[in-house]
């Protein structure tokens, strides 16, 4: 990219990664473009004459070298990072292992940048309402019941597959460390999270576990989504779970299954 008159050339995805404007244009709330609610647009006025339009965006860059995924026999592992994500030297790395069974163990661990101390962050799991969605005429536009100091979701599966024999739950189950707080909060996505059934909106239902960042001090969260048969009772599968967390190594164990995810990609599944 080069900007014209001041003869500055840079490379936008290794150096500067961000532009930002002084500006005196306009902030505005309200319907957004794909069906959506409540989406933020902000207007620039540039030269007197130009409005420039942009929309919320977290940004980040993929480092591809971070890129992994491989098998052991039916045990699945894979990671990626971020770095600039939602801020400015942030990085943001993602480790998963599916097993056999059909547990997803995922560990986020975030580095904030000085511009994010202070901010709020944390797994973000989008789970279906309980909410019947062809016959349901009065959907229930607040957050789903949940206790906040319950470190544990669950609900209805999204959808099912053809082959599959019975309807299924999940539970997200994610590692109550020191700071962490959890909740639901319903808000507006696109149409393909939150939904119209006819004339009835149903919002994205958001359960999280969150914490308050550090600047330049990692954060670490470790989710466990267990699916189950519904019918079946969430509270003797949540407490099958146990997890423990540092900086360097996570575990988690449901039942007799045990996994541990390691700092550089180091990864076991036992049983």
């Amino acid at each position: 990219m080069q900007l014209d008159e001041i003869d500055f050339t840079f490379d936008a995805s290794k150096g500067y990664t961000r532009l930002h404007f002084e500006h005196n244009g306009r902030i505005r709330s309200g319907r957004g473009g794909f069906g959506t609610r409540g989406a933020h647009e902000a207007g620039f006025s540039l030269n007197g004459r130009m409005e420039y339009l942009t929309y919320d965006a977290r940004g980040g860059i993929l480092e591809r070298d971070s890129l992994r995924a491989e098998n052991r026999g039916e045990d699945s592992y894979g990671q990626f990072r971020y770095r600039n994500y939602f801020g400015p030297r942030s990085s943001w790395t993602r480790q998963t292992v599916l097993t056999q069974e059909g547990y997803l163990i995922v560990r986020d661990s975030y580095l904030p940048c000085e511009s994010m101390n202070g901010y709020e962050a944390g797994p973000c799991w989008l789970l279906r309402p309980e909410l019947d969605w062809k016959n349901d005429d009065q959907p229930d536009r607040v957050p789903i019941g949940h206790d906040p100091d319950r470190n544990w979701f669950h609900a209805p599966a999204w959808d099912h597959a053809w082959w599959q024999k019975e309807k299924k739950r999940l539970l997200v189950w994610i590692h109550p460390g020191e700071g962490k707080t959890f909740g639901v909060t319903a808000h507006d996505t696109t149409p393909d999270i939150s939904r119209m059934m006819g004339s009835n909106y149903y919002p994205t239902q958001n359960s999280h576990g969150k914490a308050i960042l550090k600047a330049g001090e990692t954060e670490v969260f470790l989710s466990v989504l267990v699916p189950f048969t519904e019918g079946e009772k969430a509270d003797p599968i949540a407490e099958k779970i146990e997890t423990w967390v540092t900086n360097e190594n996570c575990r988690a164990t449901i039942g007799k299954v045990a996994v541990s995810i390691g700092l550089q990609g180091e990864w076991k599944v036992s049983r």
